[in-house]
């Protein structure tokens, strides 16, 4: 009975206090509830990496710090877990290359401008429950496939492009342009195609009377945006060209002429019994509409108010808002943010066609061709703009839709 007295007047004293001292009562709130911190965690194994992506703080500035421990970091072991990065604000992704394949957690604070930390650990928001281990050891350099040595040969109407690779369970990809490749931006517009691991030697059968140029690089790097460009180690230095054959062509021979006409079927007699069919009834003749009719119609048209067209302008997917992570998705945001952004159409369209000349993974094509589908529909090419959406609605539905409904209501006009 007495701890229950006390219970209640200690109760009756914080009311009392937070009654007579509103300032402090609204102090105290605004302490507990200011509480800066990322949000939406998040770690994916990919390879050798560990790939963090976050949401940033809004209401401090600051630099957000990337920790990585054994166990699921709490306050109580904070001070034993790895400081691995300082990132600034704006970056909201990281990629960790542990040493070990062990699964590791990981917590990203925020440090603000005067160089206070909030340590501040928020299950699903700022910190991971779950560790996540890296699938191989090493950084992208170091498990990348070292190519040297490439060689063009003809080889009648076939080319055979010959290469050393220094790991061959490696992904790697061959590039065929017409033009010089001596720089990562050379490959947007050359044609690319997947090496099984293991190959030294392929073959390839390009359209004859063009100069090529070949490269062969590690299909990894070239999706980081790391690929070295080495004339007579992974590019050829002289292009190789398959000669035009001349072919005799013979004459056709004529065909001959039909004497007699093709049948046709005659439906004077009835199917089933036989008998006569009687005349064929005949449409009646066209006739002009009475004034009073004409007026009704007129009245009718005149209820009806044509909308037009639903107004589109430019939109950018939600993934596509972010900065750009390097290598494909750096490309493909310049396109966004320079012709794309500017109304210059063509020369967008242009851009996004030889992005998509090389290969890319499924989202990413899909995204390419949802801008694609708006450069061309600016242009008035609504047939063209249609495919484009439809290639990137299974991707991105309620993005795509409201443009694939645009193309139809123009085209029908």
């Amino acid at each position: 009975m007495k701890a229950r007295w006390l219970t209640f007047s200690i109760l009756v004293t914080t009311l009392f206090a937070f009654a007579a001292f509103p300032a402090l009562a609204q102090e105290s709130a605004e302490q507990e509830v200011f509480a800066p911190f990322v949000s939406r965690l998040k770690a994916t194994s990919e390879g050798s990496r560990i790939l963090l992506t976050w949401r940033d703080a809004e209401d401090v500035e600051g630099t957000n710090l990337v920790y990585r421990h054994t166990e699921k970091i709490q306050t109580d072991n904070v001070e034993q877990a790895e400081l691995v990065a300082r990132v600034p604000q704006g970056t909201q992704s990281y990629a960790d290359y542990p040493a070990d394949t062990r699964p590791y957690f990981y917590a990203v604070l925020l440090e603000a401008e005067n160089g206070k930390e909030y340590r501040l650990f928020i299950p699903f928001r700022n910190i991971t429950l779950a560790g996540t281990a890296a699938e191989e050891i090493g950084s992208p350099e170091e498990l990348a496939a070292d190519i040297s040595g490439l060689t063009a040969t003809l080889e009648g109407e076939a080319v055979t492009i010959s290469y050393r690779s220094t790991q061959a369970n490696r992904e790697l990809l061959l590039y065929r342009s017409s033009r010089p490749l001596s720089r990562y931006a050379d490959l947007l517009g050359a044609v690319s195609y997947v090496i099984e691991p293991g190959l030294e030697t392929v073959t390839d059968t390009p359209p004859a009377g063009v100069d090529y140029h070949y490269a062969v690089l590690d299909s990894q790097l070239v999706k980081l945006g790391q690929a070295d460009l080495v004339a007579g180690k992974n590019t050829t230095s002289d292009p190789v060209r398959i000669p035009i054959q001349e072919v005799a062509r013979e004459e056709p021979a004529s065909a001959p002429i039909r004497a007699v006409p093709l049948p046709f079927l005659s439906l004077d007699t009835s199917v089933f019994s036989g008998e006569a069919l009687g005349p064929r009834i005949a449409y009646p003749d066209t006739r002009e509409l009475s004034p009073a009719t004409e007026e009704a119609v007129a009245e009718i048209l005149r209820g009806i108010v044509d909308p037009g067209p639903a107004k589109m302008s430019v939109v950018v997917l939600e993934i596509d808002q972010a900065e750009a992570q390097g290598g494909e998705d750096y490309v493909l945001k310049n396109i966004l943010r320079g012709r794309l952004a500017s109304e210059e159409y063509a020369a967008a369209e242009q851009e996004l066609v030889d992005f998509l000349s090389v290969r890319r993974e499924s989202k990413l094509a899909a995204r390419a061709n949802f801008y694609l589908g708006q450069a061309r529909f600016f242009q008035g090419r609504y047939e063209e703009a249609l495919i484009d959406f439809l290639s990137a609605r299974e991707q991105f539905y309620a993005d795509a839709d409201p443009w694939v409904d645009a193309c139809f209501d123009r085209l029908i006009r």
